[in-house]
């Protein structure tokens, strides 16, 4: 007979319980759009009901008076005394809309199945140990901002969720896929006609490598829009440099950097963990797909900070595009929220994993050293038995005054049909 989980058993019964709650602030979102940096209604609203399912909530993070966290603690003080740290978890919630067309993204459905996924892992905390988060991101370059600013840093993994057109709805578990480029904006004036200049600018960028891509936006009072597109944000700085080069020997011409966008990683390793829960629960994904990198987002920066991934969960079969009022339309749709209750539970019990799973953490934190060294930067691996080395059991009679933590101290809470140590 299967051992009864508890913690699993209470997270899935709080999702159901809050779904007529969850929704019923989503769809106040979704009827009320706010643009990135002013969303204060949905703020509002998000927070509330976060408080209601225990969290503790603080506003105005990273200078940013519509980024917030709200935060559950459950903690073994005795073991955390012998040298134990708990798993830390972030659930980013984005909320923000298009200022003319609205909730065009369909971030409400997405915040829904985020929110599910909160109140699930908040109940699970009754009985298991670690920090849970809800983060409230005004929009991409809120996202970068926090993550300068260290916001993401002390977390073990990072999980959100989008609504995703159709055919694009599934996990990201196989290399090529869910990666997203670097990018860097700029404004580019010049004394006289630039198109000379801006000639030269895309031959140097499209001649590196690997190429990158040079976009021009509207010409204005001060000066000309500039994306910069690359692979990885090395490449970027290494395009940015090759370009203000150019721009440094061309009289009367100057060339202002914005905000830069990192690439994503994608943590497959979560995302791997995520799919066999769909696979239990029997929820369907759409076929991976191998495609070229995505436009630029600020969950790259996010995924630079710590092991991160979004769910791109499917809710429909209409060939709609993302970014149109008709998404928006199919997104507030009671269908979509089905939906997003579906998947919150599958991402849900891998982000309880990630709580009280010590090896499964550290796979997934070794992925992301991995990547990071492949991209030229040093991080160590994390650890989670800090103040004394772990004792092995049994103990040395030769080592008897020896004090530290054993490694039965540590035995990780295996729920039904998980691999055991």
């Amino acid at each position: 007979m299967p051992v009864r989980d508890t913690a699993r058993d209470a997270a899935l019964s709080a999702i159901k319980a809050a779904r007529d709650e969850i929704v019923r602030v989503s769809r106040e979102i979704h009827q009320h759009p706010e643009a990135a940096g002013e969303e204060h209604g949905a703020v509002e609203r998000l927070t509330a009901l976060l408080s209601t399912h225990g969290f503790e909530v603080e506003t105005g993070i990273a200078g940013l008076p519509t980024a917030f966290r709200a935060t559950r603690i459950n903690h073994d003080t005795e073991a955390m005394r012998k040298g134990l740290r708990h798993g830390s978890l972030a659930i980013v919630v984005r909320a923000d809309a298009d200022p003319d067309e609205g909730h065009v993204a369909g971030y409400p459905v997405g915040v829904a199945l985020s929110l599910a996924v909160a109140a699930g892992l908040s109940a699970a905390l009754n009985s298991e140990h670690g920090t849970l988060s809800v983060i409230g991101v005004p929009g991409d370059t809120g996202m970068v901002a926090m993550a300068r600013a260290g916001i993401f840093d002390e977390f073990d993994a990072v999980l959100s969720a989008e609504p995703a057109e159709a055919g694009n709805g599934f996990c990201y578990t196989i290399d090529g896929t869910g990666d997203r480029l670097a990018a860097r904006t700029a404004v580019l004036a010049t004394d006289g006609d630039p198109a000379s200049l801006l000639t030269a600018l895309t031959e140097t960028v499209e001649a590196h490598d690997p190429p990158g891509r040079l976009e021009v936006g509207p010409a204005g009072d001060g000066g000309v829009e500039l994306t910069l597109t690359g692979r990885t944000s090395g490449d970027i700085l290494a395009l940015s440099a090759g370009i203000q080069r150019l721009v440094d020997e061309t009289p009367g011409a100057s060339l202002t950097f914005g905000t830069t966008f990192d690439d994503m990683i994608v943590n497959r390793i979560l995302a791997r963990r995520v799919k066999t829960y769909a696979d239990t629960l029997g929820r369907k994904f759409n076929k991976t797909q191998k495609s070229d990198p995505a436009p630029a987002s600020g969950f790259g920066a996010i995924s630079y900070a710590s092991p991160t991934f979004v769910l791109n969960f499917p809710i429909t079969d209409e060939a709609v595009a993302r970014g149109t009022a008709a998404f928006a339309g199919i997104a507030d749709r009671s269908a979509s929220y089905d939906r997003a209750f579906e998947y919150a539970e599958c991402a849900c019990l891998a982000g309880l994993d990630v709580l009280r799973e010590m090896e499964f953490r550290s796979i997934v934190d070794d992925q992301l050293v991995k990547a990071l060294a492949k991209r030229g930067i040093t991080r160590a691996h994390r650890r989670w038995l800090g103040v004394h080395p772990v004792i092995k059991e049994p103990r040395d009679p030769n080592e008897s005054k020896k004090k530290g933590p054993r490694k039965t101290n540590f035995n990780i809470v295996r729920g039904p049909g998980m691999r055991d140590n």
